[in-house]
């Protein structure tokens, strides 16, 4: 506590002036290397931590905040992670803390957090707000069932960290970029870089794969792209050999011509530009073997799918729900 009341101020005993700024914690070390090196690491490792040095964290900043509600945010991996919403501003390490994040679904739950619970607020590092105990006002929280991204019904999932609400939706929130970047990427679309494909979904032109086949100038200039960058865009969903090339009314007759005709789509690659999990290229292979068309493959059922190599009951109802999640996308893509 001295040396956090001390920051700023010389030193009486030697006369040097202290770090004017915050910090989180302070590294304590022997300073005879000989000593040190006498010490050891922890553990059998050469490499591991020296004995000769121990970290120490001063305590957390605690402030406390009501909750006036609580918004879902829908992450990479499709969970919902709740988020606090204060009903004031809470003081907290030199700012001024409106929200914090309150972890998963079984978080809630577990400690009866709702809106008019009282919470204790930590910064944790000192600059991600986190919800760290309740005071007051315990609720029960009643989780909507639908997605407020996409509008999609939300599913429970178990994982390693408790009970989460989970969208399926594998073009919803922060996971739709990197869903479209690894469809583009499959296929070996080039030309068109993550902040491309980033700039497109966040001004609503692009929300799933079928709508890369549907880009006209006018929809791509909507996301802030010149008309030759719009033509060159396109010109590298329909895979069109070296663009850069043609001038710009050529380029155009190009595309043109290219988007008459249905984008050349295997089986196997667009099952593999899904990115269900436990299914590839190999295993689209082996479908493709078996059924032939992706129709066919949608009519299967779960005996169908047994007698098909490494396919065990997990992969086969990846792949049962990863269809019916997709239905409306490959009516449109096919």
């Amino acid at each position: 506590q001295k040396m956090e009341d001390a920051v700023g101020q010389t030193d009486p005993d030697t006369g040097k002036l202290l770090v004017d700024y915050e910090v989180d914690g302070i590294v304590i070390s022997v300073d005879n290397l000989e000593d040190a090196e006498q010490m050891g690491t922890h553990g059998s490792s050469p490499n591991g931590n020296p004995r000769a040095k121990i970290a120490w964290k001063f305590t957390d900043e605690v402030g406390q905040g009501k909750v006036k509600e609580i918004e879902l945010g829908i992450g990479r991996t499709g969970d919902a992670t709740p988020v606090l919403i204060f009903e004031k501003p809470i003081p907290l390490a030199g700012t001024n803390v409106t929200r914090c994040t309150a972890h998963n679904l079984q978080y809630l739950k577990t400690k009866k957090i709702g809106v008019g619970t009282v919470v204790e607020v930590i910064k944790s590092g000192k600059i991600i707000p986190k919800c760290h105990g309740v005071v007051s006002g315990q609720t029960d929280w009643q989780p909507p069932d639908h997605c407020p991204s996409c509008g999609g019904k939300f599913v429970i999932r178990q994982g390693g960290t408790g009970v989460a609400l989970n969208c399926p939706n594998p073009f919803c929130g922060e996971r739709a970029v990197s869903s479209l970047i690894h469809y583009l990427s499959t296929f070996g679309v080039k030309g068109l870089g993550d902040s491309t494909v980033e700039k497109l979904f966040a001004a609503g032109v692009v929300k799933s794969p079928a709508d890369f086949y549907k880009l006209d100038d006018a929809a791509v200039e909507k996301a802030g792209f010149t008309g030759r960058q719009a033509t060159l865009i396109q010109a590298a969903v329909w895979m069109v050999n070296k663009p850069s090339q043609y001038e710009d009314d050529d380029l155009k007759t190009v595309v043109d011509k290219a988007k008459k005709t249905k984008p050349k789509i295997q089986m196997w690659q667009l099952l593999a530009a899904f990115g269900f999990q436990g299914i590839g290229k190999s295993s689209g292979r082996s479908l493709q073997s078996k059924f032939g068309t992706i129709d066919a493959l949608r009519k299967a059922t779960e005996d169908d799918l047994k007698d098909i190599e490494n396919f065990g009951e997990k992969t086969i109802q990846t792949l049962l729900d990863g269809l019916d999640n997709y239905s409306s996308v490959i009516d449109d893509v096919i």
